[in-house]
């Protein structure tokens, strides 16, 4: 008996290894694995912001947070249509999850979720991180924001769920540092990236635990069952 209990707890941890790497949706790896990106005057410059900006065909600062939505969307193989204008996001509205005034906000939406606030002429974009069921509040990234630092760049922070106007659903899945989609592996790599200096923080998530960690304890405890059998 104890021998098919200790057997159970090791298997039980090194599944659980895998059942929770998938807590992640590649969007929110991606976005934060940005975090970093500072523009390099405060007048949407900067090298990393020449590379979102390039993924709409926009070749000459300006205003990037679509860009940057585009390049992450584009980086897990995320269908959508966006442009270098923050109004713009998926053909025919599919995805849509909230419209204010024509649909009732959910209680609880995905992360990874592309959130709209729309005002005459322009808007912001960015992607939910988390979204409680109750509060007034959710967590974003978005690209062409105020950072703690005084500039612009990429950022995680609060905001008024009130204010949201549009929500989308994305949610591709992430396995660790390599997220799959239904057509092609590692969407996301620095291998795949036009630039690899835009790659300084690797895709993590705090919730996952690796095979290899749990391999440091697993493989003992099976070798010593098998020696006790």
């Amino acid at each position: 008996m104890a021998k098919t209990i200790a057997l159970y707890l090791a298997l039980s941890c090194l599944c659980g290894g895998f059942r929770v790497a998938v807590a992640q949706s590649c969007e929110v790896a991606v976005a934060k694995s940005q975090l970093h990106v500072r523009e390099k005057t405060n007048r949407n410059d900067g090298p990393e912001v020449a590379q979102f900006l390039r993924a709409v065909n926009i070749h000459n600062p300006a205003p990037w947070c679509g860009a940057f939505a585009a390049w992450v969307l584009d980086s897990c193989g995320a269908d959508h249509n966006m442009t270098g204008m923050a109004v713009s996001c998926c053909p025919n509205d599919d995805g849509l999850i909230f419209d204010k005034g024509k649909k009732r906000m959910p209680n609880n939406v995905p992360e990874g979720a592309l959130f709209f606030w729309l005002r005459p002429g322009g808007g912001h974009n960015g992607f939910v991180v988390d979204w409680p069921e109750h509060g007034d509040y959710f967590t974003r990234i978005d690209g062409n924001t105020s950072t703690a630092d005084g500039k612009e760049g990429v950022a995680k922070k609060k905001a008024l769920k009130r204010n949201v106007q549009k929500l989308y659903k994305y949610y591709t899945p992430c396995w660790g540092s390599h997220c799959f989609t239904s057509e092609k592996e590692a969407a996301y790599s620095p291998e795949k990236q036009e630039s690899v200096s835009i790659i300084e923080t690797p895709v993590s998530n705090s919730d996952t635990k690796p095979l290899t960690r749990h391999l440091v304890w697993i493989l003992p405890l099976l070798i010593l069952i098998y020696q006790e059998s």
